[in-house]
Formats: C-alpha cells, sequence, structure tokens
C-alpha cells in the first residue's frame, strides 16, 4: 500500500463517520493590530475598514515573503551556511523600491 493510501487509511480510521478530517490551517501572519496602532498613530481621528486592513495585510505579508526568500538564494551563491545582517539588508533593499529601502534600512 503506498504511503499515501496508508494516510486516507488512518485519517478514515480516526474520524467519526459522517464527518471529514479538518484540513491543516496555513500559517499566517495578522498584521492587522500594528497596521490600526500605526494609522491611530499617525492620524488620530482616522478609521479603516475590515477589506482595506485585509488588503494591507496581504500586501505585507507578500513583502515580508519575498524579504524572506532572499537572503537564503544570496547565501547559496556565496556559499554561507548562514545569514548575516549584511545579506538580510541587501535582501531588504532589493525587494523595496528605491526611496522605501533607504528609508527601511535607516
Amino acid at each position: 500500500m503506498s504511503p499515501e493510501a496508508e494516510k486516507t487509511v488512518e485519517a478514515a480510521e480516526t474520524t467519526p463517520p459522517g464527518k471529514q478530517p479538518a484540513a491543516e490551517k496555513k500559517n499566517v501572519e495578522d498584521y492587522r493590530i500594528y497596521i490600526l496602532e500605526a494609522l491611530t498613530e499617525v492620524y488620530p481621528g482616522i478609521g479603516i475598514s475590515s477589506k482595506t486592513l485585509s488588503i494591507i495585510n496581504s500586501v505585507l505579508n507578500d513583502i515580508f515573503e519575498k524579504i524572506a526568500q532572499a537572503p537564503p538564494r544570496d547565501a547559496r551563491y556565496g556559499n554561507k551556511p548562514a545569514m548575516t545582517a549584511l545579506e538580510m539588508q541587501a535582501a531588504v533593499s532589493h525587494v523595496l523600491p528605491a526611496e522605501l529601502g533607504k528609508l527601511a534600512l535607516s
């Protein structure tokens, strides 16, 4: 029996009849609290809709994912086992646009 079939059989044995096993949740960070705190600090009287907050959260997750993927790729080219702060700074400056990258590094 293949490993996939064994997992299916095991899952079928552990779940009650008529119920499907719960799907694994993807671990996604949520920055909504921090976005709201930054917004109220800069613009105290302005609110934000939940849909806009969700879009900004998605953009932040995408940016952080791109930044996290860049240093290991660069470290492989340099044959280094670990990432240094300089490699992280290089990743930020490569991923973010010019002025935003400079502000992030300062």
